[in-house]
């Protein structure tokens, strides 16, 4: 067991030896996910990668990149070699990110229906002053020929 994940997650490297991996997962589903997701990528590539959620030791979340490779291709029961990357920063900017975007989308959305509000606006005014135009012509006509 690397010192780093023990520090990433909190829990010294006596707490984890010989313990399930699931005690890591905030959720039984995601447990299932990353071991049905990263053994379909072993499988068809060697190497399985995927992004999960850890529990640390205090309780909270965080978002981590597993990387996992087989000791031995041929006999998964030998076990894995993994590595983690905690990338909880990288998500929250991601998502930081995300409701920006959807905020200047919503902004944009908004000014678009003001300038075609505008836009309607000045047709409408358009016609009226050409309705007008031509009203003065045909009075300015009928006073010519009084």
């Amino acid at each position: 067991m690397n010192p780093l994940v023990c520090d990433i997650i909190g829990y010294t490297k006596k707490e984890l030896i010989g313990q399930c991996a699931r005690m890591l997962y905030p959720t039984q589903e995601d447990f299932e996910f990353v071991g049905k997701e990263k053994y379909r990528q072993i499988a068809e590539h060697g190497t399985g990668v995927v992004e999960t959620r850890w529990q640390k030791k205090d309780g909270s979340i965080i978002d981590v990149l597993l990387a996992s490779t087989p000791v031995d291709s041929k006999d998964l029961a030998k076990g894995v070699i993994f590595t983690t990357m905690d990338i909880t920063e990288r998500k929250q900017a991601e998502e930081e990110l995300k409701q920006h975007r959807e905020h200047l989308e919503e902004l944009v959305k908004a000014r678009t229906l003001e300038l075609e509000d505008k836009n309607a606006e000045l047709k409408r005014f358009n016609k009226l002053f050409i309705g007008r135009e031509f009203r003065i012509k045909e009075l300015r006509d009928k006073i010519k020929s009084l």
